[in-house]
């Protein structure tokens, strides 16, 4: 015959008192009166209370642990000893320890370079410590040798350099992030916006143009002609003044769309009137143009690589996944609003 077996929280609903109170009478501390205690034990022995050895068993581990603050480590890979140089890197960071210590861990960065600290030591470091899992910064470059063990560890990658296979990996949106761009200038009454990138030597990529650049062309071409009639205005990776001025000359365009935070400052004198907004603007709040939403891709990774840990899956999954941080349009302390009226003759003579 099958028993209820009685909670202890039945036990001090039926004796009137608070659940530590009984907790405290039937472990017979000394805190308890005589008379409250025999009371108390009494009814247990009435009731066919048992203790639940599963239970005391969790009590005595935490009254052990108590007071110890260990946290489990993160590693965090950069590859780039000055990684908190790039913006990017920094917000990534940001959010995978601020969301690793929501989630009980610690995020801890190693720089990981040739001469500094190479993959075999790394990976031996880690093991060591007991650490798990990895989330990647953006590699410094195309060029760095990695030769990590990463089928030993659950691994999440940030960006798209990382180029290894089942690996899964968090990423901002730039193909929603380029359409969002056009609809916003769109609506400003803007009618011919130039997307100007950033000339990419060959240590980030080698036919000149990084998997994020091309997916911001991919992105322009594709969905400018669903906001502007005219012909779409060609991508530049200006090289050199001259090669920038004449295209601005040839397709004068009335704004410009650019990763470049220095291109007002290259611009030609007739062309200063030209409004700019920026691919990134995440630590500037006056500019104009997407805030990525960066930190986001740093808390993302930590739960990707945390709900790995918490079901033990396999640390190169059949079927990696890739997750997209959405960007917000950011209109800038400083911005002026709506299209000017000019007129594209009068800019190319002056």
């Amino acid at each position: 015959m099958h028993h209820i077996r009685v909670t202890m929280n039945q036990l001090a609903k039926q004796a009137g008192v608070h659940v530590s109170t009984v907790s405290r009478a039937l472990r017979g501390q000394s805190s308890i009166p005589d008379e409250t205690r025999r009371r108390i034990q009494a009814l247990a022995e009435k009731m066919g209370y048992q203790p639940d050895p599963v239970l005391d068993a969790l009590c005595a581990y935490r009254k052990r642990v108590a007071g110890v603050h260990h946290r489990p480590t993160l590693a965090i890979i950069a590859t780039n000893p000055d990684w908190q140089k790039d913006l990017a890197n920094r917000l990534y960071f940001d959010g995978a320890r601020q969301r690793a210590q929501e989630q009980g861990y610690q995020a801890e960065v190693f720089v990981m370079t040739p001469t500094r600290l190479n993959c075999r030591r790394l990976a031996g470091i880690l093991t060591t410590r007991g650490i798990k899992g990895i989330i990647v910064l953006p590699l410094a470059g195309v060029n760095i040798p990695l030769d990590f063990p990463w089928d030993r560890f659950f691994v999440v990658a940030t960006g798209y350099k990382l180029q290894v296979p089942d690996i899964s990996r968090v990423s901002i949106n730039h193909f929603g992030a380029i359409g969002e761009t056009l609809q916003r200038v769109h609506d400003l009454g803007y009618r011919r916006p130039g997307l100007v990138l950033q000339a990419e030597g060959p240590h980030l990529a080698p036919d000149g143009a990084s998997h994020v650049s091309k997916l911001w062309e991919g992105g322009y071409l594709a969905q400018a002609p669903k906001h502007f009639e005219n012909p779409v205005i060609p991508v530049i990776r200006p090289s050199g003044t001259d090669a920038f001025e004449t295209w601005l000359k040839t397709y004068q365009p009335d704004l410009l769309i650019s990763q470049r935070r220095d291109l007002a400052a290259v611009l030609p004198s007739w062309a200063r009137g030209l409004r700019i907004v920026y691919t990134m603007v995440d630590d500037d709040a006056s500019l104009t143009g997407i805030h990525q939403n960066s930190i986001h891709v740093g808390r993302h990774a930590v739960d990707l690589l945390v709900g790995s840990l918490y079901r033990e899956a396999p640390p190169s999954p059949v079927v990696p996944v890739t997750v997209l941080v959405d960007s917000r349009w950011q209109d800038g302390a400083q911005s002026r609003g709506v299209a000017p009226d000019r007129n594209p003759a009068k800019r190319t003579s002056a």
